[in-house]
């Protein structure tokens, strides 16, 4: 059987380093603010949350051990051209590498699917209250887990795992080649339809969620970041390699490692709860419920306009009439002292007035020590300006217009 011809990277070493650890801490970042903000916002972390940080620690392993494995990968293409001897030091490098390989292709996995679990788990809070959801839910939840199982079970272990004489004698055939380009291309196809399937539970939570529009849109601009993660899914599987080529390692990882960070940024970006809820405990309704709830307001709003119209109507004039009768009472309080009390001073204060000016003017015929203040009639009035009662009587009788001018 024919041999496959051998490919060359596309990418160099430091290509490749500059990239992955670019990636890794971009995506700390991004986990940084999603703990914070969950935090602040929640006072505590939920299971999602844990399920990111994990999909970032496999982010962060399979850069380490591309770190230290970048040397072998790119002495493996030295190997298939022949241009180095395969001496026991570089063919003990190479074993390393195959049993790395082992583990990158699990952390990529793993990384892939922790952030879809993260996703549902995440949806399952948001829809709780909805039945459909939770029916369909169950549904992605199964094909999620079973297509993980399916991606990690179908790695060419005999070739990664088995020795090195196999390795470099058997695997590169046109039917191993055929098998790696199948199972590529399975594990793309699963992982799309899984994004979709987990993208179309959001699209339902949208449709029924009682947010803004301005929301919903930006929320619908986040989760088509995934498109992104699924555009370089497929460019991972049909650029690096082909029926008749063998595999591009450095290429296949550093999209892994693309692909990775991608994914989860976006976890981080589309899970902030508060975008969705309301600050109400009912925040979602289906669409049926929801238009027939607003239907109902709108009628009961539309017969109760009248009556809450009449009630504050009533309600100032009751504040009203309590207000006039208050300032009656406190009128006439105020009249019943007058004439109790004004007058009474008044008529002591003038006896006492005038029987001065009268023992100043007579002081031979009264004397101030026997002047009696209490009768007004023993009290001569000799001047016309001092005037008798009767005229201060009708200053009396004005008061009432001088104390409603006050009120």
């Amino acid at each position: 059987m024919a041999n496959p011809t051998f490919t060359q990277p596309r990418f160099s070493s430091t290509e490749f380093l500059g990239l992955a650890w670019g990636g890794t801490a971009i995506s700390l970042g991004f986990v940084i603010f999603r703990a914070f903000v969950r935090v602040v916002t929640f006072r505590r972390l939920f299971a999602d949350d844990f399920l990111v940080f994990a999909a970032w620690l496999m982010l962060l392993a399979s850069t380490i051990i591309w770190q230290t494995q970048y040397p072998a990968m790119y002495t493996q293409y030295e190997l298939s051209k022949a241009t180095i001897e395969p001496t026991p030091q570089v063919l003990a490098a190479e074993k390393t590498l195959l049993r790395a390989e082992v583990a990158v292709f699990w952390l990529f996995y793993s990384c892939l699917w922790s952030v879809k679990l993260s996703f549902l788990l995440f949806f399952r809070r948001l829809g709780e209250n909805v039945r459909r959801i939770g029916v369909w839910w169950w549904c992605v939840l199964g094909f999620t887990v079973v297509t993980w199982i399916t991606c990690v079970g179908d790695i060419p272990y005999w070739c990664l795992l088995g020795s090195v004489e196999y390795t470099f004698t058997q695997c590169p055939t046109l039917h191993q080649v055929s098998y790696q380009w199948t199972t590529l291309h399975y594990n793309c196809a699963v992982d799309i339809l899984s994004d979709a399937s987990i993208i179309s539970i959001a699209v339902v939570l949208l449709w029924n969620v009682r947010i803004s529009m301005r929301k919903k849109l930006a929320l619908l601009g986040i989760f088509s970041l995934t498109i992104i993660d699924i555009i370089i899914s497929i460019v991972r599987v049909t650029e690096i390699i082909s029926k008749r080529t063998q595999v591009d390692l450095a290429g296949l990882q550093m999209w892994g490692e693309i692909e990775m960070t991608v994914a989860v940024i976006v976890a981080c970006l589309g899970s902030f709860r508060q975008l969705f809820v309301r600050s109400s405990q009912s925040g979602y309704l289906k669409q049926s419920e929801r238009s027939s709830t607003m239907h109902r307001y709108k009628i009961a709003h539309i017969f109760e306009w009248p009556r809450r119209k009449a009630s504050r109507l009533s309600q100032s004039l009751s504040f009203w009439r309590a207000g006039s009768r208050k300032s009656e009472e406190s009128l006439r309080s105020s009249r019943q002292a007058t004439d109790q009390e004004e007058p009474r001073n008044t008529i002591q204060t003038y006896d006492q007035f005038e029987a001065k000016v009268t023992a100043l003017r007579e002081p031979k015929q009264t004397s101030a020590a026997h002047i009696d203040t209490s009768d007004t009639s023993t009290v001569p009035r000799s001047n016309d300006s001092l005037r008798p009662w009767p005229e201060v009587k009708e200053i009396d009788d004005e008061l009432p217009l001088h104390h409603m001018g006050q009120v």
